[in-house]
C-alpha cells in the first residue's frame, strides 16, 4: 500500500472535510480544503513530468552493456570466448543434434530475443528490422556460413546486432544455431513430426 495520498483520495478527503466542516465554520473548512488539495496535488505531481528522466540519462552505444565488468574477471561458470567470427567458423563444430525439443526451446528464445529484428521467419521483415538493417537469414550468404560462425555472431554480436553471450547458455546458443538452420530450410521434418 502506498504511504502517499493520491489525487483521487485527496479530492475525496477534501470533499469530506468541506461537508463536515462547513457546518462548524466555513472559513476553517476552506483552509482544510486548500491544505488537503495542496497535499494531494503535491503527492501526485512529484512524478510529473514522468518522461524527463528519459531525456537526461547517459546514452550507450549499440551492443554496449550498462556497466563493464572488472577487467580480467569472468562470470561464474562462464567460459571465455576469444575467437573471431572467422576463427569460430573454422574451428567450432555444432555438438548439439537438432531434436524437436531443442527446436521448440530455440523457437521460444528466437521469439523473445531475435524476432524483434529478424522477424518470426528470419527474413528481416519486422517493425524494427528495416530500421537497424537486420538481414534476412534466408539469403545464400547466411546459408553458406558455418554453424560456428553463427554461434559466434549470437555470442558476440555483429554490426547492429547486440551480443547475447552473457544472456544465453552454451546450449541455448547451439539450439538457436539449429533453429536458424530450420528457418533456412533444414530440419523441417522434426517440426512437422511435432504437429
Amino acid at each position: 500500500m502506498s504511504d502517499s495520498i493520491n489525487l483521487k483520495d485527496g479530492l475525496a478527503l477534501s470533499i469530506y472535510v468541506i461537508l463536515s466542516g462547513a457546518r462548524r465554520s466555513p472559513r476553517i473548512s476552506k483552509i482544510y480544503m486548500i491544505t488537503v488539495l495542496y497535499i494531494a496535488l503535491a503527492q501526485s505531481a512529484y512524478a510529473l513530468p514522468w518522461d524527463t528522466d528519459l531525456n537526461h540519462q547517459q546514452s550507450y552505444k549499440t551492443s554496449e552493456m550498462a556497466r563493464s565488468p572488472v577487467k580480467g574477471t569472468i562470470p561464474l561458470g562462464a567460459k571465455p570466448f576469444t575467437l573471431s567470427h572467422e576463427d569460430a567458423g573454422k574451428n567450432l563444430k555444432n555438438p548439439s543434434t537438432p531434436t524437436r525439443a531443442s527446436l521448440w526451446r530455440a523457437r521460444r528464445l528466437w521469439n523473445s530475443n531475435c524476432a524483434t529484428c529478424h522477424g518470426l521467419q528470419g527474413d528481416g521483415n519486422s517493425v524494427v528490422g528495416p530500421q537497424v538493417k537486420a538481414p534476412s537469414l534466408k539469403l545464400d550468404l547466411y546459408k553458406s556460413r558455418t554453424d560456428g560462425w553463427i554461434y559466434s555472431v549470437i555470442h558476440a554480436g555483429l554490426n547492429n546486432m547486440p551480443r547475447y553471450g552473457y544472456k544465453l547458455t552454451e546450449q541455448d546458443h547451439w539450439d538457436l544455431v539449429n533453429y536458424v538452420r530450420y528457418i533456412q530450410g533444414q530440419h523441417q521434418d522434426l517440426i512437422a513430426a511435432q504437429n
